[in-house]
Parts: structure tokens; sequence; C-alpha cells
């Protein structure tokens, strides 16, 4: 019920990020390119919980892996429908074209954010390690992303939402590292209550 639950809020609250965009927006593209960037940082956000969901620690969190993995499908969802709707707007939009650039940020996109829903229920094999590569590619994604944002790209400024998020991100992947030192080992565990 919770999975339901998460997908649903999700989704919602990604919905209300990009309509609030265009409250002091003076026109639909400047809506457009205000919301792309705010249901970026939102979807960002949801993953960075999802990422310490991974972790398993603390317990509670650890326990809504699954539906927090695709809370943060549905808000990047969203996000992806924003940018899709700015494509069609927005003149001279590189995603307009058919350059190898515009078609592997589609394929690459839209690939790993698949990979990860529809291997997110996996829990050994191929199928497990194919989930892995898709979330922390995805988190080396959005950290480089939020991080060119935050500094400024292509002579634009830089913005302080993506240096926030940078930085989420960055202390989400030392939580995830940190409690494989933290929580107990399920394995450790039932080899040492096995032995007794």
């Amino acid at each position: 019920m919770f999975r339901r639950k998460a997908i649903w809020l999700a989704t919602a609250l990604a919905v209300a990020v990009a309509a609030t965009s265009f409250l002091g927006a003076a026109n639909l593209l400047t809506g457009l390119v205000e919301a792309t960037r705010e249901t970026a940082q939102f979807s960002g956000l949801i993953f960075a919980i999802a990422l310490l969901a991974r972790a398993g620690f603390p317990r509670a969190l650890g326990e809504r892996r699954l539906p927090l993995l695709m809370a943060f499908v549905a808000a990047h969802g969203v996000h992806l429908a924003v940018v899709a709707a700015r494509a069609a707007v927005e003149p001279g939009n590189q995603l307009r074209s058919f350059s190898v650039s515009s078609v592997l940020t589609v394929v690459v996109g839209l690939g790993l954010v698949s990979l990860a829903a529809f291997t997110a229920r996996a829990t050994g094999g191929v199928a497990q390690r194919a989930n892995m590569f898709a979330v922390y590619s995805l988190w080396a994604l959005f950290t480089l992303a939020f991080l060119g944002h935050a500094v400024g790209m292509q002579g634009r400024d830089g913005e302080a939402g993506a240096g926030l998020m940078f930085m989420v991100m960055l202390l989400a992947m030392a939580w995830r590292i940190a409690a494989v030192f933290i929580r107990p080992q399920p394995m450790a565990a039932a080899a040492s209550s096995a032995r007794s």
C-alpha cells in the first residue's frame, strides 16, 4: 500500500513543483525553463532519499527501498514530460534535432530510468547487477549535472539550488557507503548464529 501512495504522492508533488514554476513566469517558455530546473531538483531529492533507503539504515527507510525508487521514477517521469514540453516550445532546443548528443541524452536518460524501474525487484543475478548499474549511473549523472549547473555551464550563472542538490547527492552517497560499516551485515549475523 505504501508503494502506491509513494508513487502518487511523488507524482502529485512533482506536478505541483512544475505548476508553481509558472507562477512568476513572464511567458510559457520561461515557465518551462524554470519547471525543468525545479522538477530536476525535486526528482533528484527523491532519488537521494531512495539511495538512502538502499543503504538499509535506518531500518524503517530500508524497508521502503522499492516504493521510494518507484517514487523517484514517477517524479522523474514528470520531469521528462516537462523537458519534452520545453523541447516542443523552445526554438533551437537541442532535443528538436536528431544529433548524436540529443539522441544519446534521450536514450541514456530514459534507458537508465527504465532499467532501474524494471529491475527494482531483483534479488540476485544479472537483474540485480543491472539495477545497481542503473542506480549508480543515475547518481553519477545527477551529481555531475548538479555540479555543472552549480558552477555555471556554457557561460550561464551558477545556480544555488543546483549547488545544494550537488551536496545532497554527495551526502546521500556518503551515507550509502558509511551504512555498510554502521549496520550489521545480515549474512554475518546469520553466520554467527549458525555457529552457536
